[in-house]
């Protein structure tokens, strides 16, 4: 893979992680805006099992703006380590051309 095509590849992953930080920044904001009432329809409700499709939603709901705060820069650093390079990436795994699964490479770079 050529320099330009990874570069390229590396922008197109960042842009998709910046997204999605967009994407919970927007939720959190129309959360707020509805004093919070996103979390009351779509959140989790313990020992009740009608609210069990929180459990989809919740990891997009924040509790306040200090916990959105708190958790992005994690997010951004996790899924920047995550990125990678094509074929591998922080977890340690590779995957060929078909998306099968080999042993991971133990080589520093």
């Amino acid at each position: 893979m050529s320099t330009q095509n990874r570069m390229h590849a590396f922008f197109h992953r960042a842009a998709a992680l910046a997204a999605f930080v967009a994407l919970l920044w927007a939720i959190q904001i129309v959360n707020w805006i509805s004093g919070y009432g996103l979390n009351a329809a779509f959140g989790l409700v313990p020992r009740h099992v009608g609210g069990m499709d929180g459990i989809v939603a919740m990891p997009l709901l924040h509790g306040s703006f200090a916990h959105l705060i708190a958790n992005t820069p994690p997010l951004l650093v996790m899924g920047g380590l995550n990125d990678g390079d094509r074929n591998t990436s922080f977890v340690g795994c590779e995957h060929d051309s078909s998306g099968a699964r080999r042993r991971p490479r133990l080589d520093i770079r």
